[in-house]
């Protein structure tokens, strides 16, 4: 299912997951099943192993494997996600990229025009230099 979303939904379930964790600590994780009954979005079990990944291998949560009570064992935010979550979270992280790579495109465009019109400068320059060398009978006639 999640290879069938856009980018933007994608980044939706991602900030929802960091909502519904931004109330759970080290003392009180959610665990598998409540974490994805309180998404309220029904997804296979690969996109939600997926999404959890996702989230563990950027930073933004970790899971609480307790082996005296088991009943604590559950997911919970980090420090980092919470504070990336407050920031906007995934759906802000992808408009500063794509601002980003607009910039990036923009900069090279004006460098590419500007190396064109220097070149061209610099071809005006050495023909109106070498044009009275070549056709010195011609350019008495002015």
């Amino acid at each position: 299912m999640l290879d069938k979303l856009s980018n933007i939904e994608c980044h939706n379930i991602l900030d929802d997951v960091l909502r519904i964790l931004q109330g759970t600590g080290y003392d009180e994780p959610l665990d598998y099943y409540e974490l994805f009954k309180k998404l309220n979005i029904e997804l296979p079990k690969r996109d939600r192993r997926i999404i959890i990944d996702k989230l563990i291998s950027d930073g933004y949560i970790k899971f609480l494997n307790n082996k005296i009570q088991p009943e604590k064992a559950g997911y919970f935010i980090t420090f980092k996600g919470l504070f990336f979550y407050k920031k906007g979270g995934y759906k802000k992280q992808s408009k500063r990229d794509t601002i980003s790579e607009n910039l990036q495109i923009t900069t090279t465009l004006v460098m590419v025009v500007g190396t064109c019109l220097a070149g061209l400068y610099t071809l005006i320059h050495f023909f109106s230099w070498l044009y009275p060398l070549l056709f010195p009978s011609f350019c008495r006639l002015y």
